[in-house]
C-alpha cells in the first residue's frame, strides 16, 4: 500500500473526523491504524483521496499494546463497491503490486 494512503473516517452527521492509516485492503474490507477506539458496528464515511464510501466498523483493538493506537477494520455493505478496486483506481496499490511482481 502506498505510503501516501492516509484516510479519514467522518461520522455520518459530519461532526467527528478521525485520521486513519490503511494497512490492508480486500474486496469488501479495510484494515487500518487509528489513534482512538471506534465502536463496533459504528457507521462512518471513509474518505481516501477522491473516494467517499459508507463503511461499518467490524472490530477495533489496542494495537500491539501501544497506548493510544488501535488496529481497526471496516467493511462496506454495498455489494457494488469493491474497496480493492477503489484503492487500485486511486493508484494506492501500485507499490504493493510492484513488490509482488504483478
Amino acid at each position: 500500500m502506498s505510503s501516501r494512503a492516509l484516510g479519514r473516517l467522518v461520522s455520518m452527521n459530519g461532526d467527528r473526523l478521525i485520521t486513519v492509516r490503511p494497512t490492508d485492503v480486500s474486496r469488501r474490507g479495510l484494515g487500518f491504524i487509528a489513534r482512538e477506539p471506534l465502536p463496533h458496528g459504528g457507521h462512518f464515511w471513509l474518505e481516501i483521496d477522491e473516494a467517499r464510501l459508507r463503511v461499518e466498523v467490524t472490530h477495533c483493538h489496542s494495537h500491539l499494546g501501544i497506548e493510544n493506537m488501535y488496529q481497526c477494520g471496516v467493511f462496506t455493505r454495498d455489494p457494488d463497491v469493491d474497496l480493492e478496486q477503489v484503492f487500485a483506481g486511486l493508484g494506492l496499490l501500485e507499490e504493493t503490486l510492484q513488490v509482488d511482481g504483478f
